[in-house]
């Protein structure tokens, strides 16, 4: 073993062997590989051996250098560049440290034997590669069987392929390379024993897998079976997903616009049924305020003030008419709206009764009773509701009852939500006076069936809940004492 310091770029080098090729020589070092000296020059020589190589022996014969290594035996011939190799995979066993070369031969010398090996090509034979194929397939980190085409779905985009070969020592001996189509369009190198490739967050797509292994003694390369694997689309980028998309929206505008159309029909229907309800309240009020302002009502007013005047009572007469034309005037303007206050509706009935009182030469009693916590000015009801109640009790109750007559109205609140108006008589009844109204042939119907068609239009149309009770009051004797109606409406 000889060793000489050397420098390379000013740096001390530690020589462990050295051989002479023609005018070059060569020396093995222990951490920079192969040196060449020529013309006085060292040159550095690394791209001969592989990497990390730990070189025992230099020899040669001439034409030839020979190189024994931990990894195995290498033939290099500097004047074509030529590099030929032999290691455990070409049938080495031992590592050899030490040899010499003689005429033909070249002598493995180890310690209790030395070994004879031709110099000449068959030494150097050209193996086959080993079959090379896919031996694993892990997928998002889990072990799948191996297929040759793989179906998956947007978020199973991790691969890992693990990949081997036949022979012994095959992962050193072994290149391999892949490539990934169409994302690669050359073959990519695997590290040296490295055996695996993973691919992470692939985008979605079609791909082939493909890897070759070559012996690094040899020309021959073998393919491992292709695997193709198809990375679906998030269902969300996929053409029926956007064809559901466009079917919903289409769907959704051509909903919204029958939609709208609907609407606007119903809202001219509406329409139409409000102006229908309108002309029919309307009607209905003029027929009210034709039963207030009938001809009896009106002939009795009108003599009873003749009977003023021809009695010389002058400012009773004046009062009278005083109070009938303000009588008639209220009608006149409440019956052109649908609602008044209840204030203007007791002020009308208040001056009504007054009037009618005359009629009965005061054997009437009337009474206005209204709860204190109403606020009359503010609640609405129905124009010139109550007062075709308070008519049919004087002309169908009253009207035919001897002796004192009595006549009360209440207005009440029940929970300052819903509205109550009483309307009493101590008259004959509703069964007498039916009887009465069979043998009159002059009677008409009277204001309140006009009443009635108004609550119905109110409950169905207008949603206003209005009722409408009619009591028939007895004493103790099963005699008719009297009747009362009821009315209850919400307070608007």
């Amino acid at each position: 073993l000889i060793s000489k310091e050397i420098k390379l770029e000013n740096h001390s080098i530690l020589v462990s062997t050295m051989s002479k090729v023609d005018d070059e020589l060569w020396l093995a070092t222990q951490h920079h590989g192969l040196l060449c000296l020529k013309d006085n020059k060292l040159i550095l020589k690394q791209d001969i051996l592989p990497k990390q190589v730990q070189i025992n022996t230099l020899n040669s014969d001439g034409e030839f250098l020979w190189i024994s290594t931990d990894e195995g035996f290498y033939r290099y011939q500097p004047k074509t560049k030529t590099i030929k190799s032999l290691n455990t995979q070409d049938g080495l066993t031992l590592s050899v440290d030490k040899f010499i070369v003689i005429e033909d031969y070249l002598v493995a010398i180890f310690p209790n034997s030395f070994y004879l090996m031709p110099k000449d090509e068959t030494l150097f034979k050209d193996f086959k590669t080993s079959k090379v194929w896919i031996e694993s397939v892990k997928i998002n980190d889990k072990d799948t069987i191996v297929n040759t085409n793989y179906n998956l779905p947007y978020n199973f985009n991790n691969l890992r392929f693990d990949f081997n070969s036949n022979g012994f020592q095959s992962n050193k001996h072994v290149g391999y390379k892949y490539r990934i189509k169409p994302i690669d369009t050359t073959w990519r190198d695997v590290p040296l024993n490295t055996h695996f490739v993973v691919f992470n967050s692939l985008s979605n797509g079609k791909y082939t897998f493909e890897l070759q292994g070559q012996n690094i003694s040899s020309k021959d390369i073998q393919y491992a079976s292709p695997i193709t694997f198809t990375i679906n689309k998030p269902f969300w980028e996929t053409y029926w997903f956007y064809t559901l998309i466009f079917v919903v929206i289409v769907s959704l505008i051509w909903l919204y616009f029958r939609w709208r159309l609907k609407q606007k029909e119903k809202q001219r229907n509406a329409e139409i049924d409000k102006i229908l309800i309108d002309k029919k309240i309307t009607n209905l009020r003029l027929e009210n305020l034709r039963s207030q302002m009938n001809p009896h009502f009106i002939f009795n007013a009108l003599n009873s003030i003749q009977d003023y005047i021809i009695s010389n009572e002058k400012e009773l007469a004046s009062s009278y008419l005083v109070k009938f034309s303000r009588l008639i005037r209220m009608y006149l303007d409440y019956s052109q709206q649908n609602e008044i206050t209840l204030a203007e509706e007791l002020n009308a009935l208040k001056l009504y009764l007054e009037l009618e009182k005359v009629r009965f030469e005061d054997e009437l009693t009337y009474r206005l009773d209204v709860d204190k916590t109403l606020n009359t000015k503010q609640i609405k009801v129905p124009s010139l509701f109550i007062q075709p109640y308070v008519e049919n009790a004087l002309k169908h109750g009253l009207l035919h009852k001897p002796g004192e007559r009595l006549l009360k109205v209440e207005a009440k609140t029940i929970n300052q939500k819903t509205l109550v108006i009483t309307i009493e008589d101590n008259g004959i009844g509703r069964k007498y006076s039916e009887e009465i109204k069979r043998s009159d042939k002059q009677h008409k119907p009277f204001a309140t069936k006009a009443n009635e068609e108004r609550v119905r239009l109110y409950k169905n149309k207008l949603k206003r809940n209005i009722n409408i009770e009619i009591i028939d009051l007895y004493n103790s004797n099963q005699q008719p004492t009297g009747t009362k109606v009821v009315i209850t409406m919400p307070i608007q």
